[in-house]
């Protein structure tokens, strides 16, 4: 079973208030500074729940140390717990092979879980003179309730054992019994560490155990490089019984070229097991002369593809590695593997990343505490929790600056349908500048003393300025001349409009038509490269006008009327490739 949200109470910084990830995803990402609890987060994983789950491998566990995880901000017991959805629970009672006579209870039992429309129930395992015991969630209690008219009898038929009473602690004890028949603690995913500390140079230490080609240190599998090299050469040149491992080594192989975004990759190991290469583009080198970031990828890869239906906790991905690695190495996780993560950074560059569930750790006076980041402002504040200052980390990664809300939307439209991975405040943004205010903007950075300096704003800015040319023989005036020289000096995107502003750039068809769709008694007079449509556009013989904004809106909503013309397909082909380039 895969975690679905996980609680923490009295364990090591975590205080006597619960603390919950709930609702957790494929990928997740937890951030926080130093010291906080981020890492207590992943033992309760890695350290705790293989102690209850039968899908653990059979090595020691390591056991609970008094000096180091009873709580440092109260004496009550350890409790953790896991989150069982209530279609987890129909589904299992649903498939049920019980007595006959239990079957009444169990048509029941779903009833009122449906009933009820609790989301899931709780269940808990709590830590007290030296074992672990069960504790059962107030739905639970709920659901047997609503189910049956006397729960001690219930409990009594269907486990043969029963606490006696109908007081509260007895129906809450039996209410335990009833639904501990789906136990999640025994059927949570097996758990795995990738560490901070990552060396394909670490070698097995004596003691270890090996189990299935994965090293168990102290009972936990240690993904952090040691006996890395002789483990991929067995996989690249298998035993013909074990031929099979063969696919493992191609979609470790696969995982690597997909990370650092190049075809031509192949890791090999030589018959010596002494160390890894990498053929790059027909060049042969062993793995250290390419940087430690790469090993780290080849660490990660090696530990997502050597197992499926695991849970993976990762700490820092960001050790020695690129941001833009950073994020296609998660993604990767996320789509190209079968295992959960969660991952604990110091990395502002993963917070943003599609179909991540994003949580930060704090730790306040009662201990630590556990957030989900909703909202994008969160995820900000977070960013600024880390250290980062708006001076220096722009918020996007790219900015287009146009004169008003039309250009906006037009442009908008026309990157987004080039290109749907993009996502507006994110890999760009559009900010408006306002045409008379060109003269007060420079990408000059001495110019600081006249000017608004846009690249203090983002150092990779691109500019549309509307031309305003009534002809084909008028000239730019000075401003615009000076913005221009300015940004193509410091090679940055500007673009000025082919004809008198962007709207010109409207097929005459598509623009008629989008104009009778909202204004229906208007027409277009005119429209040439150099028209002035404000004047252009009539109603019964007199000059009309229109709403820029709302007329864009219509010509991008007729997607298939929306035809550009001039050189606009060239110049939105070219703002894309400076988009890209600066994610």
């Amino acid at each position: 079973m895969r975690i679905n949200g996980v609680a923490i109470e009295n364990y090591r910084s975590f205080g006597g208030v619960r603390q919950t990830i709930e609702s957790a995803s494929e990928l997740n990402v937890i951030v926080g500074k130093n010291n906080v609890g981020k890492s207590n987060v992943l033992r309760t994983l890695v350290y705790l729940l293989p102690q209850f789950s039968s899908h653990s491998a059979p090595m020691k566990v390591k056991q609970w140390d008094d000096d180091l995880d009873k709580s440092r901000f109260s004496d009550a017991p350890a409790k953790i717990g896991l989150f069982v959805p209530a279609s987890d629970l129909v589904a299992y009672y649903s498939k049920s092979h019980h007595d006959v006579a239990i079957n009444p209870h169990l048509s029941n039992l779903i009833a009122a879980i449906q009933k009820l429309g609790l989301t899931g129930i709780w269940a808990y395992k709590r830590y007290s003179e030296g074992r672990w015991t069960d504790q059962a969630d107030e739905n639970a209690l709920e659901i047997c309730r609503k189910a049956f008219s006397r729960i001690e009898a219930v409990a009594l038929d269907w486990t043969g054992a029963a606490n006696s009473g109908d007081g509260h602690n007895g129906n809450l004890a039996n209410s335990q019994r009833i639904l501990q028949q789906f136990n999640p603690f025994q059927s949570v995913h097996s758990t795995m560490l990738i560490p901070a500390n990552r060396s394909t140079k670490f070698q097995v230490t004596p003691g270890s155990g090996v189990q299935d080609n994965i090293i168990y240190v102290d009972g936990i599998a240690d993904f952090g490089g040691a006996g890395l090299v002789q483990k991929l050469g067995k996989l690249q040149l298998p035993a013909f019984a074990e031929r099979g491992q063969a696919k493992k080594f191609r979609e470790f192989n696969e995982f690597v070229r997909s990370v650092i975004g190049n075809e031509s990759a192949l890791l090999q190991v030589p018959q010596s097991n002494q160390e890894i290469n990498l053929e790059i583009n027909g060049e042969l080198l062993p793995l250290a002369s390419y940087g430690s970031g790469i090993e780290q990828i080849v660490i990660v890869a090696a530990a997502a593809t050597a197992v499926k239906g695991y849970t993976i906790c990762l700490e820092e991905p960001e050790t020695n590695l690129h941001p833009a690695y950073q994020v296609k190495l998660l993604e990767y996780l996320r789509d190209k593997t079968e295992n959960q993560y969660f991952v604990t950074t110091h990395s502002h560059s993963v917070i943003d990343i599609d179909r991540t569930s994003v949580f930060s750790v704090a730790l306040g006076e009662r201990g630590s505490v556990i957030n989900r980041l909703l909202e994008r402002n969160d995820r900000y504040e977070v960013v600024f929790d880390l250290g980062y200052r708006p001076s220096d980390l722009a918020q996007c990664n790219c900015v287009i600056w146009v004169e008003g809300p039309s250009d906006r939307i037009y442009l908008k439209a026309a990157l987004e349908a080039a290109d749907v991975r993009l996502s507006e405040g994110t890999d760009y943004s559009i900010l408006f500048y306002g045409g008379r205010l060109l003269k007060h903007l420079t990408a000059d950075d001495r110019r600081i003393d006249e000017f608004i300096v846009l690249t203090h704003i983002n150092r990779r800015s691109a500019i549309v300025i509307d031309s305003d040319k009534s002809n084909s023989k008028s000239e730019l005036n000075s401003t615009k001349l000076r913005v221009i020289q300015e940004f193509n000096d410091r090679k940055l995107f500007v673009w000025v409009t082919q004809g008198r502003e962007i709207e010109n750039y409207v097929e005459p068809t598509a623009l008629q038509l989008s104009i009778e769709a909202i204004w229906p008694d208007r027409v277009v007079k005119k429209s040439g490269r150099f028209t002035d449509l404000s004047k252009a556009i009539v109603s019964k013989s007199r000059q009309a006008g229109f709403d820029k904004v709302r007329l864009a809106h219509e010509v991008v909503r007729q997607k298939n009327l929306a035809k550009y013309r001039f050189d606009w397909s060239d110049k939105i082909e070219a703002l894309l490739d400076f988009v890209h380039s600066s994610n």
